[in-house]
């Protein structure tokens, strides 16, 4: 985390303080006196970091825009170092033979020291995942299986049927999202290939679903009339 303090040297007004972490952006806004004694003068400052190379570190991308009272802007960016002992200027603009609105600014790093907790799993949930064949409108259950997870945690399965052109391939993706009483919302993504009469689909679907405990929901990849595909049935247990 990095302190910057930037005080106007054009004008009255307090100094602003940006303490930027991470990718964030920080934001402040400053009343100055500026161009003229008597104006006032809103200035916003933006200040984010710029990633280092791994032998130095990361800058600091201070940015200002300055709105005068009569409805004009202008704006300046610089990007500075960070260094503790020095105060540097930075210029967003100038207005006739006014002086220029420049602000002080000094850039410093700050250190805090940081306990990584151990993640905290969700609830217990089973998932029984049944697959399904669909010939021609027929239909022909293959396997069932129980996949065991917690919320928030995703669980897959995938499987793959036939050699070369013609083979059919699945992956099925499930993830608990979130537990109410009997009530449970579960993710689903289902990605693979399914071979149709003169082509080959490839499939990539997600839905969310707002299920029951021990009630099966089913989800299907068909064609044609008869049907020919897959169906997937999912129960939730918990």
């Amino acid at each position: 985390m990095r302190p910057l303090t930037a005080a106007p040297v054009s004008g009255e007004s307090s100094t602003q303080v940006l303490r930027i972490s991470g990718a964030d952006e920080a934001t402040a806004v400053a009343r100055v006196a500026w161009p003229d004694p008597g104006d006032a003068t809103t200035v916003l400052l933006s200040a984010r970091l710029l990633d280092g190379d791994g032998t130095t570190p990361p800058r600091v991308l201070l940015a200002g825009r300055a709105k005068l009272a009569q409805g004009t802007e202008i704006a300046a960016e610089r990007i500075f170092e960070p260094n503790e002992s020095a105060t540097l200027l930075f210029e967003i603009g100038r207005r006739g033979k006014s002086r220029p609105l420049t602000f002080a600014v000094a850039v410093e790093i700050e250190l805090r020291p940081t306990i990584a907790l151990p993640r905290t799993p969700g609830a217990p949930v089973q998932l029984t995942l049944e697959i399904q064949r669909v010939l021609d409108g027929r239909v022909i259950p293959l396997e069932t299986n129980t996949l065991s997870t917690f919320v928030g945690e995703a669980v897959s399965y995938g499987f793959r049927l036939g050699d070369g052109g013609a083979a059919e391939a699945f992956e099925i993706r499930l993830r608990p999202v979130e537990l109410a009483g009997g009530t449970a919302i579960l993710d689903l993504e289902i990605a693979g290939t399914h071979p149709g009469a003169d082509r080959v689909d490839v499939v990539g679907r997600r839905q969310s679903w707002i299920t029951s405990r021990d009630a099966v929901s089913t989800f299907a990849i068909e064609s044609g009339d008869p049907p020919t595909g897959w169906r997937f049935l999912v129960t939730p247990r918990f």
